[in-house]
């Protein structure tokens, strides 16, 4: 497995995973907002989030 900073294109393969609603909030307890999930809200929310000097947005990359 592989971390590395969180890219606007993973979005894409996040909404790609998540294909049902009980997906969704095991995945996140409805912090992107009601389902369905959007590319629009995980990159903004990730973008409000790195705005925090502490914080710091991820990707597991598993496989590679």
């Amino acid at each position: 497995m592989k971390l590395r900073n969180y890219k606007n294109s993973d979005a894409k393969t996040i909404v790609a995973w998540v294909k049902d609603e009980r997906t969704y909030y095991q995945w996140c307890a409805g912090l992107f907002g009601a389902y369905p999930l959007a590319e629009e809200k995980i990159n903004r929310y990730y973008s409000e989030l790195q705005k925090n000097l502490l914080t710091k947005v991820n990707t597991l990359l598993a496989g590679f």
